[in-house]
């Protein structure tokens, strides 16, 4: 009897020991499997915070990219409200190439001054328009004049281009052009200025009327701010002449029967009847400031020469 009771506690005993032991193995088995789920956990939310960056940083890429394209459909309304240019790879004006058939390349006056074949230099207006086909018609009738003019220069020695060039102004939609073309001889040489104003839109002539708005001006005020500068400018011009009644001024004496008066209503006369038999000559130059070309009057000369006005 005492035999059997020591084994059967041995047996216990070994299965106690087995079932700590498979207690063991699974409490270490379910350990990891809890490790390997928490380490794939936090790899999976590394992983989606990675993700949230991506996506953020695709939405700001497809922001810019948004700007780009709405910047170059703004671009191409832009252009494509403007009016075409006969050759699309040049700018809206540049050096004409007409072909000069010169005599010589160059020659000096009896004045000792020379004179190039090259200095000759006249606009081509590279716009699809009537306005432009006509403007450029009439720049090449004076180029061509120019050609004569220098050419007699070389033969007589006496002619001569003291200025035949240009200068081109860009302003938002408005595009003007100012050709200096002055011959002299015998006689001081005073510039002649043919302007060109345009509508970048339409190709259109822009009346005076719709570039002295453009400048900030109306038809109440205009007419004053232009009498005004043209006072200004005879001031100047006629500072060196005394006037007979009034004693007043420096140098020589005004012509008799003439004074400062005489002269500047007649500058501005001159201004007037260029509006009303549509011969004024105007342009908008940088920042969009307005001038005129006035014929003034003056006692010496020809009696008057063309002059630029800036109207402020």
């Amino acid at each position: 009897m005492e035999e059997k009771k020591i084994t059967k506690i041995s047996l216990s005993t070994f299965l106690l020991l087995i079932a700590i032991l498979v207690i063991v193995v699974m409490g270490v088995f379910i350990y990891k499997l809890n490790s390997d789920k928490a380490i794939e956990i936090k790899k999976s939310t590394e992983l989606q915070a990675q993700v949230d960056i991506l996506n953020g940083t695709v939405n700001d890429l497809q922001g810019e990219m948004n700007k780009i394209s709405e910047t170059i459909d703004t671009s191409n309304s832009s252009s494509n409200d403007l009016v075409s240019k006969i050759d699309t790879t040049k700018d809206w004006v540049y050096d004409a190439k007409y072909t000069k058939n010169v005599i010589a390349d160059s020659y000096t006056t009896q004045y000792n001054e020379t004179y190039y074949a090259k200095d000759i230099i006249v606009p081509y207006i590279n716009i699809n328009s009537s306005y432009a086909n006509n403007s450029n018609n009439k720049i090449k009738e004076v180029f061509n004049n120019a050609i004569e003019t220098y050419n007699n220069g070389v033969n007589n020695k006496i002619a001569y281009i003291d200025e035949c060039n240009y200068k081109k102004y860009i302003s938002d939609n408005s595009l003007s052009i100012v050709l200096t073309y002055g011959v002299g001889g015998t006689d001081v040489a005073y510039p002649q200025y043919y302007t060109y104003n345009f509508d970048l839109k339409t190709g259109n002539q822009l009346s005076y009327e719709e570039v002295y708005k453009i400048a900030g001006f109306n038809s109440t005020t205009i007419n004053s701010k232009v009498e005004k500068a043209i006072t200004e400018i005879m001031k100047e011009k006629l500072k060196g002449l005394k006037d007979h009644e009034k004693d007043i001024g420096e140098g020589a004496y005004y012509p008799q029967g003439t004074n400062f008066d005489t002269y500047n209503n007649e500058s501005i006369n001159n201004y007037k009847n260029s509006i009303n038999n549509n011969t004024l000559e105007y342009f908008l130059s940088d920042n969009g400031k307005l001038n005129i070309v006035v014929k003034l009057s003056i006692p010496s000369g020809k009696g008057y020469f063309d002059t630029i006005i800036t109207i402020d």
